[in-house]
């Protein structure tokens, strides 16, 4: 597949690196009450290096808030195995 037809193709789909206004919108806050859910861990904070919020890692987030993962084996968890190789970001 060709550069442009790449290009082309990615336009349809939809982004998993978020900005924090799409990640902050993505998960119905104003990007203040976002920050203050990061700072508090309920939310992640952005991939390292980045500036992006990976959408998988805060449907996990959302999850965990809403009751919707086992909590028994939290440890094992996704978002807690990818925090636990990433490091809590802020």
């Amino acid at each position: 597949m060709g550069r442009a037809q790449l290009r082309n193709t990615s336009q349809t789909l939809p982004p998993r690196g978020l900005t924090r206004e799409q990640a902050a919108d993505f998960c119905g806050l104003a990007p203040s009450t976002f920050d203050a859910w990061v700072r508090a861990k309920k939310m992640p904070g952005p991939v390292a290096g980045t500036k992006r919020w990976d959408l998988k890692a805060l449907e996990k987030a959302w999850d965990q808030l809403s009751g919707l993962t086992d909590t028994v084996n939290k440890a094992d968890d996704d978002f807690a195995q990818w925090v636990r190789e990433n490091g809590p970001h802020s």
